[in-house]
């Protein structure tokens, strides 16, 4: 995310514009979850590398929370996503307050994550492909992995942050993950 998302003026610029921004990373030397050298931890990935990573990739060690003004959360990412990408989430994300019935607005949006897929899928031989190997399947696992998204960020709707990040760390630590 650092050297493309973060990096995309566009969205840097949005972010800055529109969010409070706080950088949590729990366990700095953990690449998709193993444990590493530090000197793996630190090296930057090159633009190709990058490029090729796949969308929604990550899991967990990837997380966006998306709060109100009082730091409760209103949204949900989880993985490795473009600029594009991200930059649509962001934007549904503006959208949305406390006020709102957070539950329903958000199984509308994968709904429609959903919908986007199975167009993908139906219109195209190369989307149901093996994922990865041409840019529509790539697309088509990458809608999928958005929308079970909205699954797990479910269960942080309208919490407290800094609660959330405790449980995280936590249950980081019983999996062994987090020391």
């Amino acid at each position: 995310m650092r050297t493309v998302t973060f990096a995309d003026p566009a969205t840097v610029d949005r972010m800055n514009r529109d969010f409070v921004l706080l950088w949590s990373n729990q366990q700095p030397d953990l690449v998709n979850g193993v444990p590493t050298s530090p000197e793996q931890a630190q090296a930057p990935w090159s633009q190709e590398e990058a490029r090729m990573y796949p969308l929604g990739g990550g899991g967990g060690n990837l997380r966006t929370f998306f709060c109100d003004a009082d730091g409760r959360v209103l949204h949900y990412l989880e993985g490795y996503w473009t600029p594009e990408v991200y930059g649509r989430e962001m934007e549904f994300a503006t959208g949305l307050s406390l006020a709102d019935d957070l539950e329903t607005r958000l199984a509308a949006r994968k709904v429609e994550i959903e919908r986007r897929q199975e167009e993908l899928l139906a219109s195209s031989e190369a989307a149901r492909a093996r994922p990865g190997t041409t840019e529509e399947s790539r697309q088509a696992a990458a809608l999928g992995l958005l929308a079970r998204t909205f699954d797990t960020g479910a269960q942080y709707l309208r919490q407290p942050i800094d609660p959330v990040l405790e449980r995280i760390r936590i249950e980081g630590e019983r999996r062994g993950v987090i020391s």
